[in-house]
């Protein structure tokens, strides 16, 4: 992990912030690849994830069967639940008191002209800009994103962040990360073997 020291300042929020910062530190657009940006300057301590449908449920379409409404609704409710995808260290004392995600308009004005062919090389993308959460299909891609809040009772000992994405959703094998905190910006690349954030 390198820590780049900012003078961000606490009125850095997770709204002004999200992918921009991300896409100067990951260049190339490719499957299996999701981000997050954590901002614990202040409370609300905040986590914003961002990932292609695809490394989700294997799919970037509106679903047309039976498996694959299944497979969304279960993706949704693992991804807002976080019981297991986000947790601070516990002395910290965070409670999860918001996650808003776009699964309900992920596929609006998407239409049906999307025929995306998963087999041509992904790494020709490079556009990742901060769209919210919409869900951005500009580069033919479907953008699934979660925003979570927390309030932690010690910010002083808010030192790291565990997240089991990799665990729960196979198509994931990287999560790239960016933190905003009182001592700077941080980068870390979560992996099955690296599933612990330092934040101090």
């Amino acid at each position: 992990m390198r820590k780049l020291v900012l003078g961000l300042g606490a009125s850095c929020s997770l709204m002004s912030i999200p992918f921009a910062a991300l896409a100067q530190h990951s260049h190339d657009h490719v499957h299996g690849e999701g981000n997050l940006v954590i901002v614990t300057e202040a409370n609300p301590v905040t986590v914003e994830f961002s990932s292609d449908l695809w490394n989700l449920v294997g799919f970037e379409t509106a679903p047309e069967t039976e498996a694959q409404k299944t497979l969304l609704s279960e993706a949704r409710v693992t991804l807002e639940s976080t019981d297991n995808i986000l947790a601070f260290n516990r002395q910290a004392g965070c409670v999860l008191q918001s996650a808003e995600s776009n699964f309900s308009t992920l596929f609006e004005e998407h239409g049906d002209d999307h025929n995306h062919d998963h087999d041509h090389d992904h790494e020709d993308h490079h556009d990742h800009d901060d769209h919210g959460l919409a869900g951005d299909h500009d580069d033919g891609h479907v953008k699934a994103e979660v925003r979570y809040t927390f309030q932690c009772e010690r910010l002083d000992r808010l030192n790291s962040l565990s997240t089991s994405l990799l665990e729960e959703f196979a198509n994931l094998e990287k999560v790239e990360a960016v933190a905003f905190t009182p001592a700077g910006q941080l980068w870390h690349q979560f992996r099955k073997s690296a599933p612990k954030m330092d934040l101090k």
